[in-house]
Order: structure tokens, then C-alpha cells, then sequence
């Protein structure tokens, strides 16, 4: 029987780092290991993976007032979640850092939550000039 020691949570956030590097939107050029930190949620930033359908509507619609495009985009080379994955030094580039957040667990996961959680409507436009 496995007995876990140290803290145990409800929440619907969790501890996580991540070793990447950080990119421009502009200069992606392969979204193979891009992920994107984003909002602070109820309990912890966004951080999601980015899909070509995501990444299609920011070019699409970046310079849209209606989407909100103040994310980290990072090049992610290893993740530790809640420190249960070991990273092997072999696995990384020379040159790194280390990003450590707390993560919502009901991060962004299609481009409908995408659309949902950062594209705002067109009143909230009208209300902002």
C-alpha cells in the first residue's frame, strides 16, 4: 500500500514547471512542443498546448481588438507536474530556463475554450473606446 505524505488538495490547480524557452508568436514555425501560458483562471494561469487549429485563429485574428493576445509562447523541452516526472539532463538544449506556476486544471483545451476564454465580444470592444 502506498501512503502519500505531504500535502493533498481539492483544488483545481496543481504545481508545474516547466524547462523551455521562450518564443515569439511570429517566429513559430513548427508547433511541435509549443505550449502557451495565458490568463490567470479561478485557480491558476493557462497553460495548454498549441494546436494548429488555435494557432490558425491568433494569425487569423491577431490584430482583431476582439482577441486578446497577451500570452507566453515557450518552446518546452521537459514539464514536471506537482515534481512526479523525473527530467533526464540528455533531453535538454545548452541553453534553458525554468517557468513555475500554478496551473488550472480546466485549462484551455479546444479552440471553442480558446475562443471562450479570450475573444472578446463585441460590446466589450464598444465599452473599452
Amino acid at each position: 500500500m502506498k501512503i502519500r505524505q505531504g500535502f493533498v488538495s481539492n483544488s483545481s490547480s496543481s504545481s508545474f514547471a516547466i524547462l523551455c524557452q521562450p518564443i515569439e508568436f511570429d517566429k513559430i514555425k513548427s508547433l511541435k512542443n509549443i505550449h502557451v501560458v495565458g490568463d490567470y483562471l479561478e485557480e491558476g494561469e493557462d497553460y495548454f498546448s498549441l494546436t494548429k487549429e488555435i494557432f490558425d485563429y491568433m494569425k487569423k485574428h491577431k490584430d482583431d481588438e476582439t482577441l486578446k493576445l497577451d500570452f507566453g509562447f515557450y518552446k518546452v523541452f521537459a514539464e514536471t507536474f506537482d515534481g512526479e516526472n523525473e527530467i533526464k539532463k540528455s533531453s535538454l538544449p545548452s541553453k534553458f530556463f525554468i517557468k513555475t506556476m500554478i496551473v488550472e486544471q480546466s485549462s484551455t483545451d479546444s479552440l471553442d475554450s480558446f475562443i471562450e476564454n479570450y475573444v472578446k465580444s463585441c460590446t466589450e470592444v464598444k465599452n473599452e473606446n
